[in-house]
């Protein structure tokens, strides 16, 4: 099961019979952190048969866009949250202490709160005969790091600058080097998988690199000494230039059921069983002091953990799986208009070896996950655009137009993602039922919508309104900036300033909370709340009609690796199961308009239908 995933991943510390646990309370996360070793060991080792912690590999910066867009109950990083996590999710930075990390005010619905699990010995890699073997100080991995040739920093070194074989940008282990050493990484291509580092520093005389001592191969690479203090030894952590705690953050001001399990899950990596995990998958154990401080932060009692069967209630292809430790979990995370039909799959999917487990957080997200290597399907409500490959140090000019869609022609971080259209959306614009200007089937124009959005005008000057609160402008509610309808609509209307949405709910909320307001939505949230919106028309077209001449009309999207060694045959089967009949009815069923049958069939084509 996703096998690219393990395949680029090394190899998993041996644990207890039962193999690899598929999961319902998923973890967004950082490589270091929560890929192989430490968190995978220990969601295999998580003696809960009921609850399956399933953590995905993103990086510390989309772990926690993740996070806090309602994609994953836990968020693992190797870094504190900053502020410009807040800013990145629409939510004000100052809801973040920036000394501390920890959230001060609550960012769309979630107070996040970190939890310090363990510390890691970043280590600094030269290859095998390099003439750093012996060691660097501070200053000397400076100089290397910005540009300087080996010769200048180190006697008798080749008069070459140095290779530089560096994290991605939304690595948390590449912000804590840049805020450690001082140095920021203009231009430089990282690397989404750490294995990539590996393999470029163990292949090049001058290059050097930095990851996880967790990820080193000793066969291969050589963690060197930093101002004599050696990475390798675990008494020297106080004393070593780049250790750096690991975190868990979740939520703190949800009380459901699912928060006494996440507590739960940290808290089984506080106990002497779990910090022998962590020092077995190679980072460096709490002190018990320190232990009981983080136990405290959860505000629960960890010495008294809920029971393994008690707290949880599994439904349907959940409850085969906690008995079946060989389901194959096909994680499906991205956007929130898809999220409807995902939703529905997931329920009704044939096969009970294969779970479906879907997650709004968001289109950019999805597609982000994608290329990570996260997810195996990311849901989009638009086209992949190169800003998308621009966020991972990727040449935004392999995405190219053919035949009128966005489309990549190159892969990125070695993943060529493609998107297989699943339905068609009429994208709804929105109002109070109470707006004294504007009603269910009144019409508005592309241009008043501008007006409306990107200028701000009041309702007198946007729509010629006159009277009561016309000299007033409209209350936004809109999905926030990660969201593919956003984007779409931006595309086509304009770009405009305005905090926004992750969950859709709280945006028909909002729209509820205000007589002025106006927004906009898929299609089915719109249907779905049919007497607590105004819905309505755009250019004397009717969204509820599925009339194709609607000028807000737009393709629903899944992203997959398309790569040729990435094939799976359980993401092929199920978008051959989306593009069949029995797909395309709960396309419509979910409130949006199903492809028409010969589009469905050709795209099949390339699965194999």
């Amino acid at each position: 099961r996703r096998q690219r995933q393990l395949r680029r991943r090394p190899v998993l510390p041996q644990g207890p019979p039962g193999g690899e646990l598929s999961g319902r309370d998923g973890a967004a996360a950082d490589r270091q952190l929560d890929g192989v070793p430490l968190s995978k060991a220990h969601s295999v080792r998580y003696p809960n048969p009921l609850v399956l912690p399933d953590p995905v590999l993103t990086g510390s910066s989309l772990g926690f866009r993740n996070f806090l867009a309602g994609g994953s109950d836990i968020a693992s990083a190797s870094r504190k949250m900053k502020p410009s996590d807040y800013e990145g999710a629409d939510c004000d930075p100052a809801g973040v202490d920036e000394a501390t990390g920890q959230g001060l005010a609550a960012c769309q619905g979630r107070l996040p709160t970190g939890v310090r699990v363990a510390t890691d010995m970043l280590a600094v890699v030269v290859p095998p005969g390099s003439p750093a073997e012996g060691g660097l100080t501070q200053d000397q991995v400076v100089q290397l790091f910005s540009g300087a040739s080996w010769a200048e920093v180190v006697p008798g070194a080749p008069d070459q600058p140095a290779t530089l074989y560096v994290p991605d940008a939304a690595s948390g282990t590449r912000d804590f080097f840049e805020e450690a050493t001082g140095i920021e990484f203009e231009g430089v291509l990282g690397y989404v998988d750490d294995l990539g580092i590996i393999d470029g520093v163990a292949s090049d005389p001058v290059g050097i690199g930095f990851l996880g001592l967790a990820y080193v191969d000793p066969q291969r690479v050589v963690a060197v000494p930093i101002d004599g203090v050696d990475p390798n030894d675990a008494a020297a952590v106080d004393s070593y230039a780049y250790a750096r705690p690991l975190f868990k953050y979740f939520d703190a001001s949800d009380d459901s059921v699912t928060a006494y399990q996440v507590a739960d899950f940290i808290c089984s990596l506080l106990t002497p069983e779990g910090q022998a995990i962590v020092q077995a998958s190679g980072y460096v154990p709490l002190p018990e002091a320190d232990l009981q401080a983080e136990r405290n932060a959860l505000r629960v009692n960890c010495d008294d953990r809920i029971g393994t069967q008690r707290m949880v209630d599994l439904q349907g292809n959940m409850a085969l799986a906690a008995l079946c430790r060989d389901v194959s979990l096909v994680p499906v995370i991205g956007s929130s208009t898809v999220f409807p039909i995902m939703r529905e799959v997931a329920r009704v999917y044939p096969s009970p070896l294969v779970n479906v487990e879907a997650r709004s957080v968001g289109s950019s997200i999805g597609i982000a996950d994608t290329i990570a290597g996260a997810v195996p399907v990311g849901m989009a409500s638009r086209a992949i655009r190169g800003r998308d490959y621009e966020s991972f140090d990727c040449d935004p000019e392999l995405i190219v137009d053919m035949d009128g869609e966005p489309t990549a022609t190159g892969e990125c971080q070695g993943v060529l993602p493609k998107g297989v259209r699943v339905g068609v959306d009429q994208l709804a614009v929105i109002a109070s039922p109470n707006n004294p200007f504007l009603a269910s089937g009144d019409s508005v124009t592309l241009d008043q919508l501008a007006s409306l959005f990107i200028d701000q005008v009041p309702y007198a000057d946007a729509l010629g309104a006159s009277g009561g609160r016309a000299p007033e402008v409209a209350k936004l509610c809109v999905p926030d900036s990660l969201s593919g309808t956003r984007a779409y609509f931006e595309e086509e209307i304009g770009e405009f300033e305005a905090a926004g949405f992750a969950n859709d709910n709280a945006l028909i909320d909002c729209i509820k909370s205000d007589d002025l307001s106006v927004g906009f939505v898929g299609i089915a949230y719109a249907k779905a709340n049919p007497n607590e919106v105004a819905i309505l028309n755009v250019e004397g077209v009717d969204p509820l009609s599925a009339d194709p001449a609607y000028p807000l009309t737009r393709p629903l999207y899944l992203y997959y690796d398309s790569s040729p060694d990435a094939r799976s045959k359980i993401v092929d089967e199920l978008m051959c199961f989306i593009l069949s009949e029995a797909g395309q009815a709960i396309v419509g069923t979910s409130g949006y308009s199903p492809l028409e049958p010969e589009e469905a069939q050709a795209q099949g084509e390339q699965f194999l239908c």
